[in-house]
């Protein structure tokens, strides 16, 4: 007996675990009105059936939210999910979701890629995957259910005067005035058309079913912005709206359609199919703006997996999903509760198309499908539904002109970059006008470099040197053209670097003849001075060094969002190593005016000119500033289009110009000034030559040289004009006074 007992023992232990083995419970959240809760019901009952005849160990559960058993509505249903994936809760397996709402969620779902095959994917509409389940080439989600706007239209009134259903708007506008007309005897309160012009989400979608009624083709994508089907299509909804709606239809919610439903009491109704709303009314699909285009529009209902599950309930969630969206189930449930399935296979079956209307779902193909964010996914879609629907609303109900409702529709989600065309601006034509007209100055003002008589004036540097400093400040005003176009990492990286390299190019000769003229002469100096391109070299390296560094890390694109003005694209360097490059290279460039300034320094007690080394001194001063205000304005944030670029462009300009002026412009006003004295002075008046220069090239070494066209040296203090005037100069071996002066007053003199 023992042995019996002992036997039963051990097989109980033996399989234990096939009576404990503990279920995976798979939870799942869903929106649903009161006509759908059957339908998830049926799903969750039909799931669990399969689960226990198969011993999968998965319970299916749903958390059925609807506007009856919970103070929710839509926008609070996805308020709630949204927070839910936010904090990366797993309080929930299952989300099901709008599949417009696909891009917002993507990030939060698990990729199913791994566990659905391409021909499985084949079962369903192609645009309803393309639009609302692929993200970036990954399946994130499968649709479960499809809705569909059609119009219901009264049987009895149209049958009583004999009107047929209306194909387009204008027909449905004259159709609705006549019967109006005929029964307001009867029936004082009867309305045109209900369709749900109200402040929730169905507002818009009736002005998205309007324009996508008015695209050229059944083919065509939905009409852009600016198009002229959108032009047309606005026009015709304001001039429908008023024609069809008083104020407090208008403003009317979906209680009035419900009641419509069931007392017969409007001429039209625009909403989603049901077979529960077809006791009156006969569905069709909604009226089109250009013959045969209907403006019908697909919402699917999809499902996905949440991400932060663990990994067994992962494998449970898609063993749910594979059940709820197989083509049995699907069509199971299409014939017990007539909600359309997004296989469109099935209309194609007698038996489905017994119970549903499938010419009703054949002729609204190809599907439309909505997706709010009509032609970028940067913006908040929240905020850019509802203003979009205000701008709409402003424009049927107000003053505004199509053009203004168009061009402030365009503005929420167009990003504006500077152009040479005038049609939204005329800032980038006066920045590029500017531009061309301030280089081609800088670029024909080195002419003087090579006429005889103004030599003197530009010995300071030589000819190759001024006119690589001249390049410098041309290499930085290009830079400006890296603000037109699209903004891109590189047009970001090419900006640094036009002005780091120009930059470098400017203030390299002044660097060169400080170093070159050190009072204390040494190996340093005497190399830099034998060896002026090779010094040249070693500054630009060190500079390209640095900026190719930078390139290592990629500038990102962000995108300004405006709330009432122009979007637009800033350069923004996120990577650390990025921004310690962009610092380091700002402290080589400042590094290199301050050797400028020390120089100036040492040498300025010994320099008897100080004019030269003021002008140095305001160059760099004006570039330490620039070079520090840049950085600063690159990182602030200013939200507003032509604000922020103006701030940018100009600081360029003016970094640019003050350079020029203070190192080569200073020269070519001495040139002005000189030309105006020679033509007062009859041309005795010589080119402005620091009496220094004159001593070490004249009287100390006794050469002739020419002063201006019309006056030179014999080298022993007399100076002759070409008329043969003669002339003694005293010259005063300690003046710092130029001898400009000294002549001009001896002229007077004279």
């Amino acid at each position: 007996m023992i042995y019996k007992y002992l036997y039963i023992f051990l097989l109980f232990i033996l399989n234990i675990d096939k009576y404990y083995v503990k279920s995976t419970d798979v939870n799942g959240l869903v929106f649903a009105y009161p006509d759908e809760t059957n339908y998830y019901k049926t799903l969750v009952s039909k799931f669990n059936q399969y689960s226990n005849a198969n011993n999968l160990e998965i319970n299916f559960a749903l958390n059925i939210l609807t506007p009856n058993n919970s103070t929710v509505d839509l926008n609070d249903f996805e308020s709630l999910m949204e927070t839910l994936v936010n904090k990366k809760s797993n309080k929930y397996d299952l989300y099901f979701y709008y599949g417009m709402y696909s891009s917002r969620y993507s990030d939060h779902f698990l990729e199913l890629n791994t566990f659905f095959s391409e021909n499985y994917l084949k079962e369903f509409d192609k645009e309803i995957i393309s639009k609302t389940c692929l993200y970036e080439d990954k399946i994130i989600g499968l649709p479960l259910t499809m809705d569909m706007d059609v119009l219901y239209s009264n049987d009895i009134l149209l049958k009583k005067y004999n009107k047929e259903i209306p194909k387009t708007w204008d027909e449905l506008l004259k159709t609705s005035k006549y019967i109006l007309e005929k029964e307001k005897i009867n029936n004082s309160k009867l309305i045109k058309y209900n369709g749900l012009f109200d402040e929730s989400e169905e507002g818009q979608l009736i002005i998205y079913e309007f324009i996508n009624s008015y695209r050229e083709t059944l083919n065509s994508p939905f009409p852009k912005i600016k198009s002229k089907e959108t032009f047309s299509a606005l026009q015709s909804l304001k001039n429908f709206v008023n024609s069809v709606s008083s104020d407090s239809e208008w403003r009317s919610n979906e209680d009035l359609i419900f009641y419509n439903f069931l007392t017969g009491n409007s001429i039209f109704i625009k909403y989603w199919y049901s077979k529960h709303y077809t006791s009156l009314y006969t569905a069709s699909p909604l009226p089109c703006g250009n013959f045969g285009i209907s403006g019908s529009v697909i919402s699917s209902y999809n499902v996905a997996v949440n991400k932060y599950i663990d990994e067994t309930n992962k494998n449970a969630s898609v063993e749910v999903l594979k059940f709820i969206t197989s083509k049995e189930i699907q069509r199971d449930l299409l014939i017990s509760e007539e909600i359309f399935s997004p296989i469109v296979s099935l209309y194609d079956d007698d038996e489905v198309c017994e119970i549903i209307n499938c010419e009703l779902i054949k002729s609204i193909q190809p599907f439309s499908i909505v997706n709010m964010i009509y032609e970028n996914d940067y913006y908040d879609l929240y905020d850019y539904s509802r203003k979009y629907k205000s701008y709409i609303y402003e424009f049927i109900k107000g003053n505004k002109t199509v053009d203004e409702v168009i061009k402030k529709l365009d503005n929420l989600t167009r990003f504006y970059n500077i152009s040479f065309k005038t049609d939204d601006s005329l800032f980038g034509l006066i920045v590029g006008i500017i531009y061309f007209l301030v280089t081609l100055l800088l670029i024909l003002s080195l002419v003087y470099l090579f006429v005889d008589k103004y030599q003197n004036l530009f010995s300071h540097f030589d000819k190759d040197f001024w006119i690589l400093s001249i390049i410098g400040c041309v290499v930085i005003m290009s830079s400006v053209l890296t603000f037109y176009g699209e903004i891109s990492s590189l047009k970001c990286h090419l900006r640094r670097s036009l002005i780091s390299l120009g930059f470098i190019f400017s203030i390299t000769p002044m660097l060169h003849k400080l170093i070159s003229n050190y009072p204390n002469a040494n190996k340093i100096s005497l190399w830099v001075n034998d060896y002026k391109y090779k010094f040249l070299m070693t500054v630009t390296f060190m500079d390209i060094f640095l900026n190719s560094l930078l390139a290592i890390s990629s500038y990102n694109i962000k995108n300004v969002v405006v709330s009432h003005g122009k979007n637009f694209h800033k350069c923004d360097m996120k990577s650390l190593f990025g921004i310690i490059t962009l610092f380091l290279i700002a402290l080589y460039e400042i590094s290199l005016l301050f050797s400028i300034i020390f120089f100036v320094i040492k040498e300025w007690s010994l320099d008897k000119n100080k004019n030269d080394k003021i002008f140095f001194l305001t160059a760099v001063s004006e570039d330490i500033l620039s070079i520090i205000l840049y950085h600063i304005l690159s990182m602030t944030k200013i939200e507003d289009f032509i604000a922020c670029n103006t701030i940018l462009i100009t600081n360029i300009f003016i970094f640019t110009i003050t350079k020029y002026i203070c190192i080569y412009g200073v020269k070519l006003i001495a040139i002005f000034k000189s030309e105006l004295k020679e033509k007062k002075y009859g041309g005795y008046i010589p080119t402005l030559i620091n009496s220094s220069d004159i001593k070490n090239d004249f009287f100390y070494r006794n050469r002739v040289s020419k002063f201006s066209s019309n006056a030179y040296s014999n080298g022993n203090g007399t100076y002759s004009s070409l008329s043969c005037k003669k002339f003694d100069l005293e010259f005063k071996e300690d003046s710092d006074q130029p001898l400009e002066l000294d002549i001009s007053e001896y002229i007077d003199r004279k």
